[in-house]
């Protein structure tokens, strides 16, 4: 059992955060009591150790009047391998002492380890080796039965048991999502299937080819107007070749009659040049054009032919695409949904093996889950009866018991043979039953204890979360509730106790609990120049008798109240 006899909370500092103006207080070894009046903000402090613990931060904790708010805590934590190793995780530096900070605006919430931003998720992890922060919220988290379960794994020693079942379950849970997501792309393909293999027998009848259409436009053009497009070109070879008066043989006339003006200047033989070439052009055009005017096609077949194919090309760009490459696109598309839907019966066969050999292996990391927790169930009974015994509860009953649901659709199956319903945490479920009169059976929690019940109850698993796990730092916000008396100084030598080798951190208003500090706080809220301050103050000795004569007689001190005081003090140290 580790044993944590140094401070580990060495110092909290705050700075506008919701009524603490400014704030540095140093914690001790062992038990440190912090009382105050109601509103005075001694659940502000909690508050701001919540935000060192990860906890979210909500914009209104600012002060009035400030920019931001700065909670830093500074933890001696030893070396500890755990918190080492998430340090290392988060890229943090290792230091000697590790300070933790949030600061908090109107529009953000930063975290800060040794100066290196990290996420929250690094200081719940922190906190996880470190905290173990009790609000006022627990003693009715203890009356719902879906926390006892929380309670047991946080007491038992078996973190890798629950993460290795939980690393199967995770696995489960993925394949199953992918054969159910599987199962519906199935059904919605083959819904489609008689539509795909219509719509693609449409587009393999028609074959589109690439570049094809232009093709076909041009050629429809051409014979939708074949008879035009021979008579120009008969007409322009007449005129160009083809006449008495033609174009070549009057340009023929005109360049010998430039030749003969050459012997004048010479000059003008590049333009004889040029009109050669003219002539040599213009018969090479008028040559194409009656090659052209012959091959003109009228075929009226070839005309149906190519007008049915566009036809058909227009069909299908109403549906699949504009162009060939796209039709083809939305075909092959087609062709793979439907070869899905092939193998879709291959593919779930072989997910559906995947996910029964993980089931099995979910059965066997879940049975040794559910045993690790029956063995402290063992632990946290005999524990709990033995701490309320303590704490004057005599004679009382205390059973943890496990029971699941049946499901016919769980995915573990239960040493009895049942299906259970099993969820990421396994498939038990726990209940905590309790009998504190002799000769009456124990009943669900819930149904039993008192106020006062619970918080023994409360701090009797505390007590053995101490002793079984290794949380440093315990912190309790009113553990107390609803006891008094006799019974209160018993829960104040408890929490001594703890404090033997754990720090402890407890908000109380009893006086017989407050004289068992080995250092103890004030809270106080004053108004200064118009506004309102918390402060939290160390207490000496004859403070702490005038504290505690306070909380013994109310707002009027007597000198009564001041001699119990005393009384008790004396009696703390004598024991």
């Amino acid at each position: 059992m580790p044993f944590f006899v140094n401070r580990l909370l060495t110092s909290l500092h705050i700075r506008d955060y919701a009524l603490i103006e400014e704030l540095d207080v140093e914690f001790a070894d062992g038990l440190n009591i912090i009382t105050g009046e109601t509103g005075a903000g001694k659940s502000i402090l909690l508050g701001a150790l919540g935000l060192l613990m990860g906890a979210r931060a909500s914009t209104e904790v600012v002060r009035t009047g400030a920019t931001r708010a700065v909670v830093e805590g500074f933890f001696a934590t030893g070396g500890r391998s755990e918190i080492d190793q998430i340090l290392r995780n988060a890229q943090v530096e290792l230091q000697p002492t590790l300070i933790v900070r949030r600061e908090v605006t109107a529009t953000q919430s930063r975290a800060f380890v040794n100066d290196t931003p990290v996420t929250l998720r690094v200081l719940k992890d922190l906190a996880d080796e470190m905290i173990d922060l009790h609000g006022q919220h627990q003693h009715q988290s203890l009356l719902r039965d879906e926390t006892h379960r929380q309670f047991v794994d946080e007491i038992g020693d078996y973190r890798d048991t629950l993460t290795a079942f939980q690393r199967v379950y995770d696995d489960v849970e993925l394949i199953d999502r992918e054969i159910q997501a599987l199962i519906v792309e199935r059904s919605r393909l083959a819904e489609r299937r008689e539509l795909s293999e219509f719509q693609l027998s449409e587009i393999d009848a028609v074959g589109p080819i690439e570049g094809e259409e232009d093709e076909l436009t041009r050629e429809l053009s051409i014979l939708d107007n074949a008879e035009t497009l021979r008579v120009t070109a008969d007409q322009v070879y007449e005129d160009l070749y083809d006449t008495d008066d033609a174009v070549i043989d009057r340009l023929d006339r005109l360049q010998k009659e430039l030749e003969g003006a050459v012997r004048f200047d010479e000059t003008l033989q590049s333009y004889v040049a040029e009109m050669r070439s003219v002539i040599i052009i213009l018969q090479e055009v008028a040559s194409s054009l009656n090659n052209y005017s012959s091959e003109i096609d009228s075929d009226p077949k070839r005309l149906s032919f190519v007008r049915e194919r566009l036809g058909d090309y227009h069909k299908l760009s109403r549906k699949y695409g504009s162009t060939a490459s796209e039709m083809l696109a939305h075909a092959a598309e087609l062709r793979d949904d439907l070869a899905k839907v092939e193998n879709f019966d291959d593919r779930l066969r072989e997910m559906e093996t995947s996910k029964n050999t993980l089931l099995q292996e979910l059965s066997v990391q879940a049975k040794n889950l559910s045993k690790a927790r029956r063995s402290t169930a063992d632990v946290i009974e005999k524990g709990v009866v033995a701490a309320l015994e303590e704490l004057n509860i005599k004679e009382a009953r205390f059973e943890v018991r496990a029971d699941y649901i049946v499901d016919d659709e769980g995915w573990v199956v239960h040493e009895s043979g049942d299906r259970v319903r099993t969820m990421r945490h396994g498939y038990d479920r726990i209940r905590f039953f309790l009998s504190t009169n002799p000769g009456e059976a124990v009943r669900p929690l819930v149904d039993v204890a008192s106020g006062g019940e619970i918080s023994r109850v409360m701090l009797a698993l505390k007590t053995i979360l101490a002793r079984t796990g290794g949380i440093p730092l315990m912190v309790f916000d009113e553990i107390d509730t609803g006891i008094s008396g006799r019974v209160a100084q018993q829960v104040g030598s408890k929490l001594r106790d703890l404090a033997a080798n754990h720090q402890v951190i407890s908000i109380t208003h009893l006086p017989q609990i407050a004289a068992m500090a080995d250092r103890h706080f004030v809270v106080e809220k004053h108004v200064e120049q118009a506004r309102t301050r918390s402060k939290l103050r160390m207490l000496d000795e004859e403070e702490r008798a005038e504290c505690l004569a306070s909380l013994i007689s109310g707002a009027e001190v007597t000198a009564a109240a001041i001699t119990s005081a005393r009384e008790l003090l004396d009696s703390v140290r004598s024991n």
